[in-house]
Order: structure tokens, then sequence, then C-alpha cells
């Protein structure tokens, strides 16, 4: 199984996704693996991802992301401000408060 997720790694490498992008394939197909373990019985070997990972990283397949100091310019903010409020006003559905979420994130990101 490790060896069918390591071409799968590479296969999107060739493809032109980044490291980066393929490191978060293979935590997201992790918390697939559990949740179907978890949900359905089925005994998935959780250790292939980790086993995988480590193949990888010493191949320099994955990646983790870059730090980033680019920070969102005003214009920026008040497209998704406006985005984010016409996004929760016009599905009342949607419980996620992502406008102040955001401003959260903005103001409290403990960069001191």
């Amino acid at each position: 199984m490790s060896q069918s997720l390591i071409e799968h790694v590479r296969w999107r490498v060739s493809g032109g996704a980044s490291p980066t992008t393929v490191n978060n394939d293979l935590i997201w197909l992790g918390v697939i693996f559990k949740a179907v373990r978890a949900a359905k019985g089925i005994p998935l070997d959780l250790g292939v991802i980790e086993d995988t990972r480590v193949i990888c990283r010493q191949h320099k397949l994955i990646a983790r992301p870059k730090q980033r100091e680019r920070r969102p310019t005003p214009t920026e903010l008040w497209k998704l401000s406006r985005y984010f409020w016409r996004k929760h006003y016009r599905d009342r559905r949607n419980k996620i408060p992502m406008l102040d979420i955001m401003w959260f994130q903005i103001y409290y990101t403990g960069t001191e």
C-alpha cells in the first residue's frame, strides 16, 4: 500500500503539484483512513500513511509550507468581508461565522 501512495505522490509532483500540496494530500488521506476505519470497521493500517510521508520527505517529494510574510491588503480584506457577509446572509443554514473568524485571525495571530 505504501508503494501505491508513493507512486501517487510522484504522479502528483510530475503533474506540477507542489511538495506542500502533496503533503496536504497525504494529511487528508490519513483523515479519510481514520474515518473509514472508525465508521466502517475496516482494519486500515494508519502507519502506511506515516511510512509514506517519511519516505517522501527523504526524497524531497513533500514539504512543509514556507512561512509567509505577506498580509492581505485593506482592499482584499474589504472584499473578503463583503464576500463572507453576503454568504452568511444568503445561506442561513451556514452556521460557520467566517467573517468573525477572519477578523479574529487578523487581530489575534499571536505575533508580538
